[in-house]
Parts: structure tokens; sequence; C-alpha cells
């Protein structure tokens, strides 16, 4: 067998892998643990910390008095609760532990002896009782044969759901549309075809007789000029332009035409 493969025996003979895709899945299981696990401590009970931002939970069927809905960290699950029916929480936010308070009928944390009765920021969901979804199912489902099923978890509520389930009941299947997605409704506006400014201008001037077409443009020309001058000195100075500032610009531009229009000889002339 060469090196890259690996063997392992079984009831019905022998099957190989690759050694590259045996890495692979290990890689795999480790990057999952460390997505649910993070910083989790396995050895000290995280409930000195008071409301941990997120930190992996479980819930102990054994342990709940009836059923009540109670959430312990990861060191109490593996030292506390060893043994017993859990539920994997997965993550959840600005949650302390119960393990030993009032939840659990007597039953003390061996971690952390003094604790409070209740946490009283805790957040519940049907989650702590082993059910997922608007379907209020259990994850696996014994009874769902679809090996493709996948759950997501909602940012808010923090409850998982099926994507079919999700998409089917909330109507809103375009969620996986890619053209319907906010990038692909941005770059449709760079597709379409902007005008230019000589072009702007020349729509307006178009049903103007020549000399009105003059006057425009050479309007437009000295404003055009004017506001770059006006601009740049105040760049280079680094000040703040004030409103005052801008009146001042727009009487000096109606002083300038005024002089510029006496100036004009009479129009038989031009």
């Amino acid at each position: 067998m060469s090196d890259d493969a690996a063997t392992s025996g079984g009831d019905d003979g022998e099957s190989t892998i690759l050694l590259s895709e045996f890495i692979r899945q290990e890689d795999q299981l480790e990057e999952d643990a460390n997505a649910v696990l993070g910083p989790s401590d396995h050895e000290n009970c995280s409930y000195d910390k008071g409301y941990v931002p997120r930190q992996a939970l479980y819930s102990c069927k054994t342990c709940a008095k009836d059923s009540v809905p109670a959430g312990v960290c990861l060191a109490c699950c593996l030292h506390c609760h060893e043994g017993h029916d859990l539920v994997e929480l997965y993550t959840k936010r600005f949650f302390r532990c119960d393990c030993g308070n009032k939840k659990f009928g007597g039953v003390k944390c061996t971690l952390a002896e003094f604790k409070d009765a209740e946490n009283e920021k805790n957040a519940y969901n049907q989650n702590f009782q082993g059910l997922y979804c608007t379907c209020q199912r259990p994850y696996p489902d014994p009874e769902n044969d679809n090996e493709d099923d996948i759950m997501l978890q909602c940012t808010v509520c923090e409850d998982w759901f099926h994507t079919e389930e999700m998409y089917s009941r909330l109507n809103v299947y375009w969620i996986i549309d890619e053209n319907d997605t906010i990038t692909a409704y941005q770059s449709k506006a760079t597709k379409l075809e902007q005008p230019d400014e000589q072009s702007i201008i020349m729509n307006v001037i178009s049903g103007m007789d020549r000399v009105a077409q003059v006057e425009a443009i050479s309007s437009y020309n000295d404003l055009k000029s004017g506001l770059k001058n006006f601009l740049d000195k105040f760049a280079t100075s680094k000040k703040v332009i004030r409103r005052e500032d801008i009146s001042e610009f727009f009487s000096e531009m109606r002083a300038k035409k005024r002089q510029k229009l006496d100036n004009v000889p009479p129009y038989m002339c031009r």
C-alpha cells in the first residue's frame, strides 16, 4: 500500500481511504469543534464570568426539574453531568451557567458551589427541550431520512431552522437568488448609460435662439470657472465654507453678470 492511503478493517472487509482525505476529515472535525467550543473552558465553570457574550451550552434533561429549561457550560457538562441525557445547544449569547441553581432541584454544581438561585437575565427557547424550527422537531430528526437536511441558526432569536421549512413558511425563496442580492442590484446601476455634461447642456439650450444659446453657454462657463476658483481658495486655506461665503460668491457673480450686460452693444449691432 502506498504512503498516500490508510486502511481500516471492518466486518465487510477492508476499506481504503486516501491519507489526504483522512487528514481533511480530521481538520474538518477540528474546525467544527472550534466553531462550537471556541474559547470555552473545559475545566472551570463559567458562572463567575457572568453573562458570557457567547459560549457553548448544554441542557441536561436528567437533572432539570420538571423539564424547566436550564443551560450548563462546557465544564459543568463534563464534570457535573457526565453520562446524563444532554442536549447540545451549540452557542448562545449573554448566558450565565445554571448548573446547581434552583432549576436543578437541589443538585449542586461540583465546580462552583455558591451561585444565585436563578439567573434572571438568561433567555430560553425550545432548543433547551431538544426541539428546533417552526416544526418543533428534534435534530437529527429520527423521522426525517433526508441526509442533506441543513439547519441555519437565526442570529436574532438563536433558534435553528430547516432551510426548506424557513423558505417555504416565510415565502422567502428569493433569499437564495443570486440575481436578487444587493450586489446584483447595485451592479445594474453601473450598466445604465449616464449622460455627460455636454449632452445635458445641449438638451437645455436646444430650444433657444442663437443669441440666447451663446449667452447661456457663456454664463454657464463663467459660473463653472468662478465656482472652481471659489472652492480652490477654501481647499488651499483649509477653511470651512460658511453660509456668508456662499452668499458673497453669488452676489459677486450677479454683479459681474450685470456689468457684462451693461457693456453689451445694442441687439441690432450684434
